[in-house]
């Protein structure tokens, strides 16, 4: 994907890996083309967009990024943009830089940038629910089933037509206040997952209106449910 004046992004992190050296170019707080430095801290992180659609495959990073710089290039020290800075964490103590930023890797600008240039949207494969991963500690303590628990079913949404279930309830254990109640999903289309992340990872691969089956656990019975995935 050109970028210009010959720069290239990588269309893949398959060689990018934690340690890496990375700089972060941008215009903090209007400190018009200020360079910082760092490394790829951890990858395959999720974070959500504003419109709460979850962003996979993000490159976690220490180079300091604050108002300002969000947006601009990440690069590696061959000069190539491995992704473009997007998010900061906050403890609420700190509304600037504490060591832990988040970039939207390359490949995934190069796909929606593509859809924006042809369609003048991106629209992303979604269900419409929400979902907590369950330890098997906290299973154990509230007699549940461990894995990925629906907590949240978004009303209209294709997995409220195909009728998943959200936790109705709560009960406390020694690992914390556990949700219950609702189904938890093991398999999607004959895969089986076991977090979150595994199945969101699975479905963006996915286009709005194809259909996928879920196997879920619901009431202590193993059903599989047929889910025609929405555009978000």
């Amino acid at each position: 994907m050109p970028v210009g004046n010959g720069v290239h992004a990588l269309d893949t992190l398959g060689s990018v890996a934690v340690g890496d050296a990375v700089v972060a170019i941008g215009d903090p707080y209007g400190l018009a083309e200020t360079v910082t430095a760092g490394i790829v801290s951890a990858l395959n992180r999720t974070i959500t967009s504003p419109n709460n659609h979850p962003i996979r495959n993000a490159i976690q990073t220490d180079a300091a990024i604050n108002h300002g710089n969000s947006g601009g290039p990440l690069f590696n020290d061959q000069g190539q943009v491995i992704g473009i800075t997007s998010q900061i964490y906050s403890d609420q103590t700190s509304s600037g830089n504490i060591g832990i930023g988040f970039a939207v890797p390359s490949s995934t600008v190069k796909q929606i940038t593509s859809q924006l240039i042809t369609t003048g949207k991106a629209s992303h494969p979604y269900i419409g629910i929400y979902l907590t991963d369950i330890s098997t500690r906290e299973a154990s303590g509230a007699g549940i089933t461990p894995g990925i628990e629906i907590t949240k079913v978004k009303s209209g949404s294709p997995g409220d037509s195909a009728g998943l279930k959200a936790s109705t309830s709560q009960t406390t254990t020694a690992a914390g206040t556990v949700p219950t109640g609702g189904d938890f999903i093991t398999a999607i289309n004959g895969q089986t997952v076991t977090t979150a992340n595994q199945l969101i990872s699975r479905i963006s691969t996915m286009k709005p209106g194809d259909t996928v089956e879920l196997t879920i656990v619901r009431g202590g019975h193993t059903i599989n449910v047929q889910v025609t995935l929405g555009s978000n």
